[in-house]
């Protein structure tokens, strides 16, 4: 089965207003690199603690960047090692949380003629 944060995810169907909400709020990410951490965060919010494993079948991102945008986000503090998995075979996996510390400060200055916006973590 295919898992997207935008479709079907543990069985799950999202409804149309989670939908809505994510498509939203990924409409304005300029780059690629930029969605595809949104949509990381996105899952992570979504689902707990999860592992890199965990994020690449949600996603159907590569390994390759899901390494390289996981330690993006750990380096930013946006993201959290929070322990191990307890998988009975294999090796370990290690479990990523959103860091509750690391919260969203939203600006807004209307203007008779603009309005300005900014977001910062």
């Amino acid at each position: 089965m295919y898992f997207s944060p935008f479709g079907q995810a543990k069985g799950r169907p999202w409804n149309q207003q989670e939908m809505e909400s994510n498509a939203n709020s990924m409409k304005h990410v300029p780059t690629v690199w930029g969605r595809d951490k949104a949509v990381i965060l996105a899952v992570t919010r979504r689902f707990g603690p999860l592992s890199r494993v965990d994020i690449q079948k949600l996603t159907q991102l590569r390994q390759a960047t899901i390494s390289l945008l996981v330690r993006a986000l750990l380096d930013e503090g946006k993201l959290l090692e929070v322990g191990r998995s307890d998988n009975p075979m294999g090796r370990k996996q290690v479990l990523l949380r959103l860091n509750e510390k690391c919260g969203l400060v939203i600006g807004v200055d209307f203007d008779a003629e603009f309005v300005v916006a900014a977001t910062a973590c």
